[in-house]
């Protein structure tokens, strides 16, 4: 397993805080027999420097952005008539990997043995081109990003890279099957052979537990780091006072939170329509710009870490759940830091809040069996057997407003009418909605540029800066900053 380098070479101001407390910290528990060169005015500037920065990664706005970003995606999953549609769902590439790996396996044992051989060589392909290439090369050699430095976040490139081999190789499979296959049937596309309302939910519960992860790991960095020290003092004394109490809140409250809020999701026992009663209509434009604000959110929680956009932290900060800083595995080079472990999972929270705000952008009822009334109220086709003749214009109004001869009542009767409104806004209109995810994408790119990559003369193996010290004392000095921080 090669070591973790040190990261008190960072520079720039972040590492300048991180000093100014360490100081802070040191001077609070006392070291006498080791001699601390005492620290510069410009350090001592910082402790209670209030600019931006510092108001910006206060705990408050972090806690506040962290925990409403949850209830923004369950309002955004209420409000979106697609979580309410019976169609069959198409997701480009999302869905070509989920029929490849998981459906459309031909009944010949032949070809499902080759099926799932290209698929895992699919993965073996994607592991290594994402290791190698996309983060040895392009994150850390070409870009030279400081945030994946060593094998940091080296898991989460895969996991992108695999995603992309897995859709390559669904196309070389399918050109296997019409050349030697006769049935059609099998062929890998974008259908996914489940409806959008199963999808939905689904990603529901994918984003609910990410942001509920994330929500908790930011709580719990917050309450044992020392960059703040004025906050929460006494709850953040008896936070770190042991380790079982916050693994168990970790552990206990995500299982029973999880458990209500899927169960709720998926039995439909909670009717948002029903509640709503017209106190919130929005539209495919207010909805695209809710998405849109949900990932400027999620970027927003990546930057208001203390130790962005280097990942890197001179203090001793467990991972949440855990009572050690790094996850790892002693039978493979598997190593999993906290930033990491945190931040993968909202990564793949964007990804989520992304197809969301693509669903609106492009929204169209008939596309997904609904319809618009009189009043521009959205409704959703409950007959399975008329959504799959795939004629959408006996999902319109003047068709579903005819009378059922069975029940004398008309047809709309019998299908699901929401709040949720369609004004039919061009797509010119709609794509202003990209805007404020633009900005906040620019402002991420342009912060990493600017201060997460390492100088182009900078060595690969970085010394990491102890003169603060006296040699003598550095290995003291190191333990009573792990138990000052532990504290």
């Amino acid at each position: 397993m090669v070591a973790r380098k040190a990261s008190s070479w960072e520079e720039s101001e972040a590492v300048q805080r991180r000093r100014s407390v360490m100081l802070a910290s040191l001077s609070a528990v006392g070291v006498p027999s080791c001699p601390v060169v005492p620290p510069t005015s410009s350090e001592l500037q910082l402790l209670d420097k209030r600019d931006l920065r510092y108001y910006f990664q206060h705990p408050y706005p972090r806690l506040f952005i962290t925990y409403f970003v949850i209830f923004c995606n369950f309002l955004l999953f209420a409000e979106d008539p697609i979580s309410h549609s019976h169609t069959e769902s198409d997701i480009p590439m999302v869905g070509n990997v989920f029929s490849f790996v998981l459906t459309k396996y031909p009944p010949e044992w032949r070809w499902s043995l080759i099926k799932v051989l290209m698929w895992l060589l699919a993965i073996l392909c994607g592991m290594i081109l994402g290791k190698l290439l996309i983060h040895g090369y392009l994150c850390s050699t070409l870009l030279r990003l400081k945030m994946f430095r060593d094998d940091q976040g080296s898991w989460m490139t895969m996991f992108l890279t695999v995603i992309v081999s897995l859709y390559v190789f669904s196309h070389a499979y399918n050109m296997l099957l019409m050349l030697w296959y006769d049935n059609k049937d099998y062929l890998i596309n974008s259908h996914m052979g489940v409806t959008n309302a199963s999808v939905m939910k689904a990603a529901a519960c994918g984003t609910w537990l990410g942001d509920l992860i994330t929500a908790l790991m930011v709580t719990d960095m917050m309450l044992q780091d020392n960059l703040y020290p004025n906050w929460a003092t006494r709850f953040r004394q008896l936070w770190r006072r042991s380790n079982i109490p916050r693994i168990l809140i970790f552990w206990v409250g995500s299982v029973v939170a999880t458990s209500v809020v899927v169960t709720l999701i998926v039995s439909d026992w909670i009717s948002w329509d029903h509640l709503n009663r017209d106190f919130l209509a929005t539209t495919e434009l207010s909805r695209a710009f809710l998405a849109s604000f949900i990932l400027v959110m999620d970027l927003l929680i990546v930057m208001q870490d203390w130790d962005f956009p280097h990942f890197t932290t001179t203090l001793h900060v467990n991972l949440p759940g855990f009572s050690v800083a790094t996850l790892k595995w002693k039978y493979a080079e598997v190593n999993i830091t906290g930033k990491w472990f945190n931040y993968g999972i909202i990564f793949l929270v964007m990804l989520l809040d992304l197809n969301m705000w693509k669903n609106q952008i492009f929204y169209h009822p008939p596309d997904f069996g609904q319809y618009v009334g009189p009043d521009d109220k959205v409704r959703t086709v409950n007959d399975q057997e008329l959504l799959n003749t795939g004629n959408a214009s006996l999902w319109t109004w003047e068709s579903r407003s005819q009378t059922d001869h069975k029940t004398n009542m008309p047809l709309y009767e019998e299908d699901m009418q929401m709040n949720s409104r369609f004004m039919n806004y061009p797509l010119s209109v709609k794509w202003t909605a990209f805007i404020p995810s633009g900005i906040g994408l620019t402002l991420f790119v342009a912060l990493i540029s600017l201060y997460g990559r390492f100088p182009s003369n900078q060595v690969s193996h970085h010394v990491a800066d102890r003169s603060h010290y006296s040699p003598s004392c550095r290995k003291e000095k190191e333990s009573k900053i792990q138990e000052a921080s532990s504290r």
